[in-house]
């Protein structure tokens, strides 16, 4: 259900938390309402004796998608028998769901299989190229007898691809991670129907909130006849327990799930689905290890959210026009211990340093795609065609493919052991979602298997950059056009180096790496890891040196620079607001001669 919101300038998705009765679905929709601040903001339609015969409802505001916030309508399905049909209805207008499976026991998680079943074939008639997809939150882990993870899997095995997550809704301890998750997967699907153009247009959506859903389910659907009572023991679903009815302050943590925004993206999304969002404003990632990252390759298939966890987020600082990404949680963040990754910067790889690298391909698992839906049609546009890796001098193989696609594999990004590259899959979804806001949205790390090691890659589309916006401006018809265009694409350097400098990351950077969306805001075309050394900080005249003059140096050689005109013009600016910026250029094109 999809949808940019005209009148209010949001992108609505919905969540719907499905599963079988007493799994926990209300208590799920509830613990999440206090973790993100929103007291008492549940709306339950009440019937006496039945439990969530309607719905919950829930509202979330966080993250961005291209410069829009996301607007959740967070709802839960009906667990009566008789509300099927708005069962079916809710799951109809899914962009993600999450189903809270009862893993308190073997025998409580085999018995909601019937359910997961009747989701999965609802979603399966849903006619769309953006599929809605799944995650299964193995809920009641505080029972001793409760199915984990890695054996939960074996009760889903014709589903590969499903995400898990872990959790108990009563302590409350994974719901958030959860959630993150989810929304990230909505963005992955928001990514693909807007690049299908399938993503509508229109005033607002078609219920704005819990009020509006219960009487459209009174007038469109036939009356409920409730006169068979439930079979089942619903005072699970009932009411919130103590622990997480004294949540009275969402902690200073969970406060800035507020701003949801760094998807994540979930940086973001907000990601996590965070802006490409605003970490602050969404909080912390969750923890990257709560990744769906399985230990074999068959079992690797998914993350996303990783805006996914990822979305927990991991994500960026906010730029308007920019997709941000969920929340994340900063603390988890800041603690990670540093990953044991085993370095090939050694002399044994450097010696095979040349041997050509393995490149992913469709059969890479989407586990090992970050983000995996829209990575996954990223990579499948990349290998369309032949590709010719070059080696670097300093060790990374680039790729320059068809389309504008390009892909980067450094000198260090391989390892001996699965487990390594994924370690090393999760830093980079991390700091990608931290840096979102200057990222590219049509950008995607993978990893791929060699013979003896599994390799780390970054695969990017590129934006038009300030080299090309440089050598256009030279080019102009007059020199008073050139001098406009020197000063745009200096102020857009300097800019763009300022802005980098704020973010926890080693950038390379040059004008061949500094791009320019259509609303000008500034986008890094290089490749992106961690700030292992502090670069220097360089003056404004060091840059422009460093990154102008040997461009201005070679169009005086061709004799495409008036320099005398130029200088005189730039005199015209020695009473304004970029006085400084001209003398400074006055300077290069003097020294070009």
């Amino acid at each position: 259900m999809a949808i940019i919101d005209t009148t209010r300038d949001v992108v609505v998705v919905r969540i719907v938390y499905d599963g079988a009765p007493a799994a926990g679905k209300t208590l799920s929709v509830q613990a999440l309402g206090k973790l993100l601040g929103k007291t008492n903001a549940v709306f339950t339609p009440e019937l006496p004796d039945y439990p969530t015969v309607y719905f919950d409802w829930l509202e979330y505001t966080g993250g961005f998608f291209k410069g829009l916030a996301i607007a959740c309508q967070i709802v839960s399905t009906p667990t009566h028998s008789a509300a099927q049909p708005y069962r079916d209805y809710l799951l109809s207008t899914a962009d993600t769901v999450v189903f809270v499976a009862d893993a308190s026991s073997p025998k409580n998680l085999q018995a909601s299989l019937p359910s997961f079943d009747h989701a999965c074939a609802q979603l399966a008639a849903i006619h769309s190229h953006a599929p809605v997809e799944m995650v299964v939150q193995l809920n009641k882990q505080d029972s001793p007898h409760a199915v984990h993870e890695v054996e939960a899997k074996a009760y889903f095995n014709d589903h590969p691809d499903l995400s898990f997550n872990e959790s108990s809704a009563t302590l409350p301890k994974g719901i958030r991670e959860t959630f993150i998750l989810a929304v990230r997967l909505a963005v992955d699907r928001l990514n693909i129907l807007d690049n299908t153009r399938q993503l509508p247009h229109l005033p607002r959506p078609e219920v704005t909130n819990g009020e509006e859903l219960l009487e459209l389910f009174k007038t469109q659907f036939p009356a409920l006849s409730l006169a068979v009572t439930p079979s089942v023991v619903y005072a699970a679903e009932v009411t919130l327990p103590e622990e997480v009815m004294l949540l009275d302050d969402p902690s200073s943590e969970l406060n800035e799930l507020e701003g949801l925004a760094e998807l994540e993206a979930l940086p973001d999304v907000d990601e996590l689905a965070g802006e490409p969002q605003n970490l602050e404003d969404f909080g912390d990632l969750p923890e990257l290890s709560d990744f769906p990252m399985a230990d074999t390759v068959e079992e690797l298939d998914s993350i996303d959210e990783f805006l996914t966890e990822l979305a927990a987020p991991e994500v960026a600082e906010v730029t308007p026009e920019k997709v941000e990404v969920l929340p994340v949680v900063p603390e988890v963040l800041a603690s990670a211990p540093e990953t044991n990754v085993v370095s090939f910067a050694s002399a044994a790889l450097k010696t095979n340093s040349k041997r050509l690298p393995k490149f992913p391909d469709e059969e890479t698992p989407s586990q090992w795609i970050w983000p995996p839906l829209s990575g996954k049609l990223m990579l499948n546009q990349v290998v369309q065609h032949s590709l010719k890796p070059t080696l670097q001098e300093d060790g990374t193989w680039v790729v320059n493919a068809k389309a504008g696609w390009r892909c980067f594999s450094k000198l260090e990004w391989q390892y001996p052991e699965l487990a390594g590259a994924k370690t090393a899959l999760r830093e980079q979804i991390s700091l990608h979602l931290r840096c979102s806001s200057l990222l590219s949205e049509q950008r995607c790390v993978v990893i791929a298997e060699e013979r003896k090691n599994w390799r780390l890659w970054q695969i990017l589309h590129t934006e038009p950059s300030l080299e090309q916006a440089l050598q256009t401006a030279i080019h102009a018809a007059t020199p008073a056009l050139i001098a406009q265009g020197l000063l745009k694409c200096a102020q857009d350097l300097l800019n763009s180096y300022r802005d980098m400098g704020s973010y926890p990351a080693e950038f390379k950077f040059n004008l061949a790496n500094i791009g320019l969306d259509t609303t000008h805001n500034v986008i890094y075309l290089g490749t992106l890891d961690k700030n292992a050394h502090a670069a220097p900080v360089l003056s404004m005249q060091d840059l422009l040196i460093q990154e102008f003059l040997p461009v201005l140096h070679q169009a005086v050689q061709q004799e495409e620079l008036a320099v005398e005109a130029l200088v005189e013009i730039f005199t015209d600016y020695a009473e304004g607001s970029q006085a400084e910026l001209a003398e400074q250029l006055t300077e290069l094109c003097i020294a070009a001669l």
